[in-house]
């Protein structure tokens, strides 16, 4: 999902209703006539701390309610609000209980399709990319070496992929990554989709 966005709400009466966040980090609700973004009847999160998953509705007297109920596949932990001044609160089911967090700038690396990705602890030596995104690493593969199941736009040959879990936009996504050098080929987004099919036959 995008770190932030603006969400809005059906009541039952077919109100429209704008679920944001207070400089305070404070849940508000409030009626508008146009939304600015498509509104949906409910909301679902997954409790960060329970086996639950949640529906949030919003009544035409201004209520929020949260409401148990299964959904498949499990949705999203958090909802990525910017309130007024521009921090970036997450929205969340802890424990049954709507909350928000202030969410503190990511310093973890993100993951450039076509780029070497380097994770803050790596075990793959160093390489670099001299011709730019998208093109061959070095040290290249000796002739004898290059033999494998895939290869990758690197140009190195190797019998299965590595995939690392990463953030993207406060996506959940894989990256799937030269075992060599750690050149990223794709970003699967969102990561649970590694377990469909045409991803089960590329990962295999």
């Amino acid at each position: 999902m995008p770190c932030s966005s603006l969400y809005f709400l059906i009541d039952e009466l077919g109100g429209f209703w704008n679920l944001s966040v207070t400089n305070g980090g404070l849940v508000v609700i409030t009626l508008t006539v146009t939304p600015a973004t498509p509104p949906v009847p409910f909301i679902s999160l997954q409790d960060s701390t329970i086996a639950q998953t949640w529906q949030i509705t919003v009544r035409s007297i201004g209520t929020l309610v949260l409401t148990g109920t299964p959904v498949l596949p499990p949705p999203p932990l958090f909802l990525g609000i910017t309130s007024p001044n521009g921090s970036l609160y997450r929205l969340r089911i802890f424990n049954g209980a709507l909350q928000t967090v202030l969410q503190p700038p990511s310093i973890q690396p993100v993951p450039i399709v076509g780029t070497i990705f380097q994770p803050a602890v790596s075990y793959l030596s160093p390489f670099t990319q001299p011709g730019g995104p998208g093109t061959a690493t070095f040290p290249q593969q000796d002739p004898g070496q290059m033999i494998g199941l895939f290869v990758a736009g690197c140009g190195h040959f190797f019998n299965s992929w590595i995939i690392f879990s990463a953030t993207v936009n406060c996506d959940q996504v894989a990256a799937m990554l030269c075992p060599v050098c750690g050149y990223c080929q794709r970003l699967i987004d969102p990561y649970s989709d590694i377990h469909s099919f045409q991803h089960e036959i590329l990962l295999a």
